[in-house]
């Protein structure tokens, strides 16, 4: 079979603002088209299976760059967007001189129909957006195939001393690369309550103490076959 099938939702879905997510989408290379750069054997390569995950909502967010964290702009959407909110996460240095990165819990879940899947989580470099232009995405892999799961993104400042940031609907956040050279074939799910409540054993793993025990628990509770009945059910 040339051919992998990936089931998508996000698991915000049932909300007001989940329900306008985009689809992902991989119409990345069309923007080289006829550019040199095509021609290198190494560049196609690197894009060929990269989605990219794009903004549901427009979001205002201010940094208080001496206190070290973000804020939403006042504005009748506020509610729906402080649950976007990026929290900070100290890593490097100490003090003033303290380096931080800041998490977004933005749930888009991906389950594949296979066992066995890597995806590489890389910065969205093509896009020109404010949002692109003012952070770095932290780069990541892991197995897709065999934890399945919901995941958001995280991301450090090229300039801790801008203040203001700015996401328009349809703006890359990040990008997507499934490391495999058959076709991806997106569908999308309904994220039902059952759904959800089985998310939670894929995205609650520190409360276990390690990432270890996690695993162990995911595989031992069957977690992604009973995500793939409830999955399949509704199809």
């Amino acid at each position: 079979m040339n051919e992998i099938k990936v089931y998508w939702s996000t698991l915000d879905m049932h909300s007001e603002s989940g329900s306008h997510q985009p689809d992902p989408r991989t119409n990345l290379q069309k923007k080289w088209a006829g550019h040199p750069v095509m021609f290198c054997p190494s560049w196609k390569k690197r894009w060929n299976n990269v989605y990219s995950i794009d903004s549901k909502l427009d979001m205002d967010f201010v940094y208080n760059h001496v206190e070290k964290y973000f804020v939403i702009q006042q504005n009748k959407l506020r509610e729906i967007h402080t649950r976007y909110l990026p929290s900070p996460h100290p890593f490097l240095g100490k003090g003033d001189a303290k380096r931080l990165f800041f998490n977004m819990d933005y749930p888009m879940m991906m389950v594949p129909e296979v066992d066995d899947l890597e995806i590489e989580i890389s910065h969205p470099f093509q896009s020109h957006s404010d949002w692109a232009n003012s952070v770095d995405v932290c780069p990541g892999e892991f197995n897709l195939g065999t934890y399945p799961k919901s995941f958001g993104y995280a991301f450090t400042l090229r300039d801790p001393s801008k203040q203001e940031y700015k996401i328009r609907k349809g703006d890359s956040l990040y990008y997507i690369r499934f490391k495999t050279n058959k076709k991806i074939k997106m569908i999308p799910f309904y994220p039902t309550s059952k759904i959800r409540e089985l998310s939670k054993a894929c995205t609650l793993g520190q409360n276990l103490g390690t990432l270890e025990k996690y695993y162990d628990n995911y595989k031992k509770w069957r977690i992604k076959k009973l995500l793939m009945k409830e999955i399949k059910e509704q199809l």
